[in-house]
C-alpha cells in the first residue's frame, strides 16, 4: 500500500509519509534480521522508490544499485528478490530519464521471470508493463 501512495502525483505529503515509514520498516530489518538479510536488501530497494518519489534521485539510485548488488550476491541474478531489486532499479532510473539503462534493466527482468516464474505471474506481467512503459515515455 505504501508503494502505491508514492505512485499517487497528488499525494506529495504522504510520499514523505511513506518515506519515513519505510525507513522505519527498514530499520527494524537491520535490526531484527540482520543487515545482510535478504528481506533488509528489499526494505532498501522499497526505501529506494520512496527517496526517488520525493526527489533524491541520487540518493535513490545508490541505494538502489547497492541493494542490487547484495542480493546478487546473496540469491543470484535470477531470484525473485533480485528480479523484483531490478524491477525497482529500473524504476528510479525511469525518474532521471535514463531510458536505455530502464529498457536493458526491464528487459533483464522480463528474461529472468518468465524463465523463473513462468509467463503468466503477476510479477512477469508486470514487467511487460514496464517495458512499454518505457516506449511510452520516449
Amino acid at each position: 500500500m505504501l508503494l502505491l501512495l508514492l505512485m499517487t502525483p497528488e499525494s506529495d505529503g504522504q510520499k514523505e509519509e511513506a518515506k519515513e515509514i519505510l525507513e522505519q520498516v527498514l530499520y527494524a530489518k537491520t535490526v531484527s534480521l540482520g543487515p545482510e538479510h535478504s528481506d533488509t536488501y528489499m526494505a532498501e530497494c522499497d526505501l529506494s522508490l520512496a527517496i526517488s518519489s520525493v526527489g533524491n534521485y541520487g540518493v535513490a539510485e545508490e541505494l538502489a544499485r547497492g541493494a542490487l548488488f547484495k542480493l546478487q550476491k546473496v540469491l543470484g541474478s535470477v531470484d525473485p528478490k533480485t528480479l523484483t531489486a531490478v524491477s525497482e532499479l529500473a524504476e528510479v532510473l525511469l525518474d532521471l530519464g535514463r531510458y536505455e539503462e530502464v529498457k536493458a534493466l526491464a528487459g533483464r527482468a522480463l528474461e529472468g521471470r518468465e524463465r523463473t516464474l513462468g509467463k503468466i505471474h503477476p510479477d512477469t506481467v508486470k514487467s511487460r508493463g514496464e517495458i512499454e512503459a518505457v516506449r511510452e515515455c520516449r
